[in-house]
């Protein structure tokens, strides 16, 4: 399991992070690790916009509070990290395809420990 000190240093790596969750309906997020324990679940847009840590094992669970109301609708961007360089990329901007979903879970199956590209599976629901 990932350790974060309250100086906000990460003690694993590789990690990706979520942010720049989209608010066009609210929603709730939270994010499971690979021991079922419930790490992250912030209460706030201002908390979830700081970023979320994620890890290989971590399920990630994001849920709107009503239909997505149109197709492809971006809630949230997952950013991997270059541990060479430090440096931040979005990978990908998450999305509910279909206007009628309202659940995305985001399960980590891998991230490179060089490049930081995450692999991932996703899952949308009603």
């Amino acid at each position: 399991m990932a350790a974060i000190l309250p100086n906000g240093v990460v003690l694993e790596v590789p990690y990706a992070i979520l942010k720049s969750f989209r608010t066009s309906r609210p929603y709730s997020v939270a994010v499971v690790d690979r021991n079922q324990q419930t790490r992250a679940n912030p209460a706030t847009d201002a908390e979830a916009d700081n970023g979320i840590f994620i890890y290989a094992g971590d399920k990630v669970f994001f849920e709107l509070t009503g239909p997505a109301g149109q197709d492809n609708l971006p809630v949230f961007d997952l950013v991997q990290v270059n541990f060479s360089t430090g440096v931040e990329t979005v990978q990908q901007v998450l999305t509910m395809t279909a206007l009628w979903q309202r659940r995305l879970t985001l399960t980590v199956a891998s991230i490179n420990s060089s490049s930081g590209a995450v692999t991932f599976t996703t899952n949308h629901r009603a």
